[in-house]
């Protein structure tokens, strides 16, 4: 009797410490604590960094590196894994690498010309390869000549493209106008967002289906 009510006494822990665990994890995967929404996407983004990373070393290359003849090197990529929506234990979470950097528009009339050109052959390979110009009005030669004008304000000039389960963004900003000379923000990214424990409902963004407005970089 004695052993049969220790065993039954072990069982009764192993269980509760089980239920106790369960608990715990569903906890987790409820509420948005940092387990949640930085460790979780790290960790399962494993699977994905290495795919966005090469689509966005992939699209730099097909259009030619837009990103050296702008800036005369191209930066180090960076990636980074996040939360995109959360209900219940459904998690859409996502990945994304992309390059940035500031390149300052020197005054010289030959530098403004030589800057001109390489802009609109960029603009010309962007649209060549699919990529869909934003909605605002704003292309990337009217953002770069009015900088050069002394604009000090102006929506950012964008392009998208939707490849496989990634979405791409080649993306020029005013950096600054003053001090003198003004500069430019220029950066790239593709993004990918995969579901965890299932879709949770009201997706605002996924990257298989693009978005009809200006989404934002995370690096």
């Amino acid at each position: 009797m004695n052993k049969l009510t220790t065993l039954s006494n072990k069982r009764l822990i192993i269980g509760a410490s089980v239920a106790g665990l369960l608990v715990i994890v569903a906890l987790g995967l409820t509420l948005r604590n940092p387990i949640r929404t930085r460790l979780v996407p790290n960790v399962v983004g494993v699977f994905y960094r290495q795919g966005v990373s090469q689509t966005l070393e992939d699209q730099n290359r097909s259009l030619n590196d837009p990103m050296a003849r702008l800036l005369g090197s191209i930066p180090l990529h960076k990636t980074s894994c996040y939360s995109q929506q959360l209900q219940g234990i459904h998690s859409e979470l996502g990945c994304q690498a992309g390059y940035q950097a500031i390149r300052k528009l020197s005054g010289s009339e030959t530098d403004k010309t030589t800057m001109m050109k390489t802009v609109a052959t960029i603009e010309s390979q962007l649209q060549a390869r699919g990529y869909h110009h934003g909605q605002n009005g704003v292309s990337l030669t009217s953002l770069v000549d009015g900088t050069y004008k002394g604009i000090d304000y102006t929506p950012d000039a964008y392009y998208e493209k939707v490849i496989g389960q990634y979405d791409c963004v080649f993306d020029t900003s005013l950096a600054y106008a003053n001090p003198q000379p003004p500069a430019i923000r220029v950066s790239m990214w593709c993004d990918r967002t995969f579901n965890f424990l299932g879709a949770p409902k009201g997706e605002t963004y996924r990257s298989q289906d693009g978005t009809p407005a200006y989404h934002y970089q995370r690096f």
